[in-house]
């Protein structure tokens, strides 16, 4: 999204780092620490063979005696595979570090690797890289608290940061894109509730959406909609198509299309925990859906703004009272959702900030 934006700016010159970049550089913006290792992610500059020598050492027994004998890897070693951090984005960052001397480094953070259960080791990564730069950037207040006073994991303690300088810029929403006026599409029912999640992580809440469209399965308005990949959920993916009520379509790649979809639908129900800053909440909310969520990582930030509310949290006891809490109030909620966003979370207005940190930066260099 920032790409975008800032590509259309006359004032900058902007290239990705697969890109052949000029001599000088003002400012190196990280996104996090890479989200995946595979060979088209590397040059010469980052290239870094431990993590697949271990790997092999860990796959193939016929090289524990050679690698073993030769390299000296001790036998814990098998058991690290899924611990390494990302070698090659370090020193992606350690070339570039050294490449532009004068340059800042700004490091804006996604959520924990650790936290989500994925890519194991990489939160090492993002410590050893944050210490490189300037400026670190979080989406939300809970971000901050994820990083700098730490949550527990089932790792144990997150990895703790302590950036030379930190603040918060939320993420934006596209509003070309994502809002009321525009194409829609014929569904069933005459309360629609939206569920969209391009992750089977259980995490993301379908158990809730599946709890709730069973509570309301006698009331033949209520028809649930699923876009993503629910149906990989390893704990109740396979339940979807015991529900009458509950509709699958799969993943929706398409942005325009999806768009659509939200602009077809009553309620965006969307009970995820410990997610940093979740952009379907903005798309959602930027196409005038009132949001039912749980108060858990930086929902709360995005649906809620002093006396504006753009949604409700659910009840573990009672998940139906969000829904008729929305349903009776379902115009102010949707105006609030709208007032929300066009004050807080348009694209311009990350751009806004962006780029008031960039000149700010820059001067004080």
């Amino acid at each position: 999204m920032l790409w975008s934006a800032l590509q259309d700016d006359d004032r900058f010159n902007v290239y990705s780092s697969l890109e052949k970049a000029p001599k000088h550089i003002d400012i190196v913006l990280i996104i996090s620490a890479g989200s995946h290792r595979g060979l088209r992610d590397m040059d010469l500059h980052s290239i870094s063979l431990s993590p697949f020598v271990k790997e092999a050492y860990a796959r193939y027994p016929i090289l524990k005696s050679v690698l073993g004998r030769t390299l000296g890897l001790k036998k814990v070693n098998y058991y690290d595979r899924l611990l390494l951090p990302h070698r090659e984005y370090e020193k992606r960052v350690r070339y570039l570090k050294n490449k532009y001397k004068n340059a800042k480094f700004i490091h804006r953070l996604a959520g924990s690797y650790s936290n989500i259960g994925k890519n194991y080791g990489y939160d090492k990564s993002i410590k050893t890289i944050n210490k490189l730069c300037d400026v670190t950037i979080h989406q939300s207040n809970y971000s901050r608290i994820l990083w700098e006073e730490g949550v527990q994991t089932i790792f144990g303690r997150g990895v703790l940061l302590q950036p030379k300088r930190s603040l918060i810029i939320p993420n934006g929403v596209n509003t070309n894109i994502f809002s009321r006026e525009g194409d829609t599409i014929d569904l069933p029912g005459e309360i629609r509730i939206l569920h969209v999640s391009a992750s089977p992580n259980p995490r993301k809440g379908l158990s809730t959406v599946l709890e709730i469209a069973n509570l309301l399965k006698e009331n033949k308005k209520f028809v649930f909609f699923l876009i993503g990949n629910q149906a990989n959920d390893p704990v109740c993916g396979s339940d979807i198509s015991e529900f009458q009520n509950v509709v699958s379509i799969g993943p929706v790649m398409d942005r325009e299309k999806l768009a659509s979809y939200y602009r077809s639908v009553s309620i965006f129900l969307y009970p995820s925990i410990h997610d940093c800053s979740p952009n379907v909440i903005l798309e959602a909310m930027a196409s005038g859906l009132p949001i039912i969520t749980e108060d858990s990582g930086g929902n709360g930030e995005m649906i809620r703004k002093t006396t504006i509310n753009g949604g409700v949290f659910l009840r573990k006891k009672n998940p139906v009272f969000a829904m008729q809490t929305v349903l009776e109030n379902i115009d102010t909620l949707r105006n609030g959702a709208l007032s929300i966003i066009d004050n807080n979370y348009r694209m311009e207005t990350m751009k806004e900030r962006y780029t008031a940190l960039f000149l700010e930066t820059l001067s004080h260099s």
